[in-house]
Order: structure tokens, then C-alpha cells, then sequence
């Protein structure tokens, strides 16, 4: 059986009561943090651009562009959404796969709702859906394929076309295709990595989903063997040359979306490590940044080379600075919002950032092939010498944030937007999802921008 009828089959079979109560209540987490992100991401300058350019061309469309009084068809509103949700650098993170699914996976459910009929638990079943199809394929194809693919990008139009598929009610022979067709507009390269073109990957591969269940049901074919073909996603964009069968087997009896990380800062995810061990050293040691004269940082390679920047030219490319993130975790003992509010950064923050140098940790190194993001910071100062060690991230798996964590950052993020009244109500809504007939109102309501 090829791989894409196995997962076409788990799809169309899956039910709301067939899954685990833990986690219903991860995915309502989800969408608490992902609607958050779309939110405080909308006036961000990606997807204003994106918005402005498309003005002249706006097609009429029932879909909400969220955070906007603006309408537009399915796969250009998927676009915008999806790119709004990553343009804060806020979104989930499945760690094993290198992958973000939370931006595919519900705006390819969203969308769909926007268009036709979907109850609650329909919902929280597609977005569920979204993340065991794609979070599998990012595991599977990784770590070969992120050296040059950015996950987010490929594997993320297999999550959006999963959960739109599931919206969409789409047949199994339907699901296939769209799984198919998804595959063959996956793209996305790491030389993005820093500009605004790699926000636009998370909403290239929500509208690659959504367009790709639209299409399927309309009658378009797609390939029945788009993983594992001989030409397929894995043979051409992986050093995968494993069972596919062993590599999904768990598909139905382990949830993937248990393991997912929610971010406690608004930057590269391979960065909070060594910001966790940045703000430990500072106040485990009451350091005073007057006082330091080295500060040396060290984490697995592919942080370096994904978020090495040591001289950020803009407030995007601060987000994949470990220089800059580092610093101002040491000065304010906080990263957040306000970190990237402004450009250029304060003096204080440059100069610190001249005094950090950045290397792989053989610890770290290893770890990052076991599924685990570290960062090890040591300190030198005029008092002495200072060392700190992460081996997991706040809002990791291990490491955890609360129901409540989760709120709290989704209230903060969409108050940047929405009126207080307006992120209350979208927030009953979140928490009463499995009650909703009609989950479009999760979009609906929200065009209500705080003046």
C-alpha cells in the first residue's frame, strides 16, 4: 500500500470520539496560541505588503483575511493568514521534525470553515489530523532535508491539505490526490532564512493545502505516490532511505501533538535555549552587565548557521540573532515583544553583543540528533566566571507551559489588535470549541480592530 493511501485511509476514518482526551485539550491549546500569532501578526510588515500588493487584484471571496475588514478567496486568504500567523515568530514548534504545524494545520482547517459547514469537533479533529500527517513526514525526511528545505514551507502544505481535506469532508480517492497535489507545490529554501520571504513559507504552504483540497474535490488527480515514489518527496528532497512503513507504524496508537513545543519568546526557536541559559546565568549570579567582558555561547550547529547573525540589520533579522536575543535576555531578563518593537537596537544591547561569540557544543551537537535544543552560556566578568546549561526550552515538552501560559500569550498578542472585549469573546469561543455548529465565527467576529 502506498504511503499517501495509508494516510488517506487514517484520515477519512478518524472521528472527534475516537481521540484521546489529552488531546482535544492539547489541540484547543493550539489554537489558543495560533490565534494569538494571526492576530498580533497581521500588522506586521510581511503580510501588510502582501495585502497592499494584492489590493488591485482582490477577488471577491468569502474568506476572512484575519485582523482585516477584508474578504478574499480561499487560497489567497489561506496565503495572508498563514504568513500573518509566522511573521511574530510566535508559533508551535514539533522539535523531532524541525517543523512548525500549528500555521498549516489550522489555517487549512480555518479556511475551509469559512466556506462550507464545520462543527467543533470536525474542527478540532482536522487540525489534530494536521499535525500526526505532517509532523510524521518532518521526522521522517529530517534531518537531511532541513539543510537546504525550510519544513516549514514543504511539509506544511502536506499539514494544511491534511486538515483541509478533513474539513472538506473529502473522500478517500479525494484525500490521496490532495495529499499529491500538496507534494508537488511543496518548496521553500533555507537561504530565506532572515527576510521577509521565509514569513511568506507558512502561508505558501497553508494556501498549497487548501488550494490542493479544493482542487482534488473538484475532480483534479494528483500522484498516488508523492512520498515514496521513486521521484517522490522523499527520494528527492531527503537522504531518507528508511522503511516508510516502521517510520509511520505508530500513526494512530502515539499523538505527535503532544509533543509540542509552544514558544516563551518571539524569535528563532533554535535560539531560546541559549536565552533561557542567557537570563539563569544573569540572575542565578545577580551579574551586573556593566561587569562582563567575554561572553561565550555555545549550542548545536545548526542554530549557528540557521541564527548566527552577529550583526542584525533589521528587527526580522534580530529574530535569527543569537548575538541579539542573548543580549537582551542578559540586559532585560526577558525576551519579549518589546524586544523587537524597535530598530536600531539600544546601545547597550550593541555593545554587549560585541562581547559574544558563538560555538558548537559537542553536548548540544548530540543532543540536537536526539531530539533535544540546548544552549550552554558562560559568563566571564570582572567578578569571575559564569556558566549556565539548557538542555530543553522553556516550552519544550519536558518543560512545559501551562493551560494558562498559553492564554495569557494569546490575550497579550491579540490585545495588540482586537479590542480587550473582542479577545474575551474569541476566547470563550476557543474554550467552548467542542460545542460550536459553526466554527466559521472564530473569523467571522474578528474583524474588529482596536482603533
Amino acid at each position: 500500500m502506498a504511503l499517501s493511501d495509508r494516510l488517506g485511509r487514517y484520515i477519512c476514518s478518524q472521528t472527534y470520539e475516537n481521540l484521546p482526551e489529552k488531546v482535544k485539550s492539547i489541540a484547543i491549546s493550539c489554537v489558543y496560541n495560533y490565534m494569538g500569532c494571526v492576530y498580533s501578526g497581521s500588522i506586521q510588515p510581511p503580510p501588510v505588503k502582501m495585502l497592499r500588493m494584492l489590493e488591485s487584484y482582490f477577488p471577491a471571496g468569502k474568506c476572512h483575511v484575519l485582523g482585516t475588514d477584508r474578504k478574499a478567496d480561499p487560497a489567497t486568504a489561506a496565503l495572508i493568514n498563514g504568513t500573518s500567523a509566522n511573521s511574530m515568530g510566535f508559533d508551535d514548534m514539533y522539535k523531532d521534525g524541525i517543523y512548525h504545524p500549528g500555521i498549516p494545520a489550522i489555517t487549512g482547517a480555518l479556511t475551509i470553515a469559512d466556506i462550507v459547514p464545520v462543527t467543533g469537533k470536525e474542527f478540532i479533529t482536522a487540525v489534530v489530523l494536521g499535525y500526526e500527517i505532517a509532523n510524521r513526514i518532518a521526522r521522517t525526511c529530517n534531518p537531511s532535508h532541513y539543510k537546504y528545505w525550510h519544513t516549514a514551507a514543504t511539509v506544511g502544505s502536506f499539514g494544511s491539505a491534511a486538515s483541509a481535506a478533513k474539513a472538506l469532508k473529502l473522500t478517500l480517492e479525494e484525500t490521496i490526490f490532495a495529499l499529491g497535489i500538496a507534494g508537488t507545490k511543496a518548496a521553500g529554501l533555507q537561504e530565506c532564512n532572515g527576510n521577509m520571504a521565509q514569513r511568506f513559507h507558512l502561508g505558501t504552504a497553508s494556501a498549497n493545502g487548501v488550494l490542493a483540497a479544493l482542487m482534488a474535490k473538484s475532480g483534479v488527480n494528483g500522484p498516488r505516490n508523492i512520498l515514496d515514489g521513486p521521484a517522490g518527496f522523499f527520494a528527492a528532497m531527503s537522504k531518507f532511505d528508511g522503511d516508510v512503513v516502521t517510520a509511520f507504524e505508530d500513526l494512530g496508537d502515539q499523538y505527535t501533538i503532544l509533543d509540542t513545543t509552544f514558544k516563551f519568546y518571539p524569535c528563532c526557536g533554535h535560539i531560546h535555549a541559549c536565552i533561557d541559559a542567557a537570563i539563569d546565568v544573569m540572575e542565578t549570579n545577580a551579574l551586573s552587565c556593566q561587569d562582563i567582558k567575554k561572553v561565550k555561547v555555545g549550542t548545536y550547529k545548526t542554530a549557528i548557521v540557521n541564527s548566527g547573525n552577529p550583526a542584525p540589520q533589521d528587527v526580522l533579522q534580530a529574530k535569527f540573532s543569537i548575538a541579539y536575543c542573548v543580549a537582551a535576555g542578559m540586559l532585560h531578563k526577558q525576551v519579549t515583544v518589546s524586544e523587537f518593537a524597535n530598530w536600531p537596537p539600544s546601545s547597550a544591547i550593541t555593545e554587549l553583543m560585541k562581547k559574544i561569540e558563538l560555538s558548537v557544543d559537542p553536548v548540544c551537537e548530540e543532543n540536537f540528533f536526539a531530539g533535544k535544543r540546548g544552549g550552554v552560556v558562560t559568563v566571564h566578568t570582572t567578578q569571575g566566571t559564569f556558566t549556565a546549561t539548557h538542555y530543553s526550552r522553556k516550552g519544550d515538552p519536558d518543560c512545559p507551559l501551562s493551560r494558562q501560559d498559553i492564554v495569557n500569550k494569546f490575550r497579550e498578542l491579540a490585545e495588540m489588535v482586537i479590542s480587550a472585549d473582542g479577545v474575551r469573546e474569541l476566547g470563550s469561543y476557543i474554550e467552548q470549541l467542542p460545542e460550536l455548529m459553526d466554527v466559521s465565527v472564530l473569523a467571522k467576529s474578528y474583524g474588529k480592530v482596536a482603533p
